[in-house]
């Protein structure tokens, strides 16, 4: 299943990070589009609940056993595949950021994009608005 990959992929790039980047260093690369700066990002997206380390945990926990159901739900009786692929995204991409939470009490982030207002990412961010973006194009359209 794809749910391990995406773990997988999103922690070897926090390790990679976390040996190779220092806090406040900034590296450019891709033409200057992709910026490398690690964050450790103690909240959610935008570092809301940042100290609310148990609340966030718990809530995480929470969404992940409810898109778990979904997951096998339309897998299983629906069989849809676009739908289920999306919440692996989802799923995949929680799971990676929970980790961090247990492990560092902080999520590791440690790319952003050259747009302005763009926030620092990592790979589990990136599975999580993909899996979002196909989960509304196939529910709305």
């Amino acid at each position: 299943m794809i749910i391990p990959l995406i773990i997988f992929f999103d922690q070897a790039t926090k390790k990679v990070a976390l040996s190779k980047l220092k806090a406040g260093e900034v590296v450019s690369c891709c033409h200057n589009v992709v910026k490398l700066t690690l964050v450790k990002n103690p909240g959610a997206a935008f570092g809301i609940l940042k100290s609310r380390q148990l609340l966030l945990k718990i809530i995480t926990v929470s969404i992940i056993v409810v898109l778990a159901y979904f997951l096998i739900y339309f897998t299983i009786i629906e069989f849809c595949i676009t739908i289920a692929l999306s919440l692996a995204f989802v799923l995949g991409g929680a799971a990676g950021n929970l980790i961090d939470r247990f492990r560092f009490s902080y999520v590791v982030d440690f790319f952003t994009f050259k747009f302005n207002g763009c926030p620092v990412l990592n790979f589990a961010d990136v599975f999580i608005f993909l899996g979002a973006i196909i989960f509304a194009t196939n529910t709305l359209f």
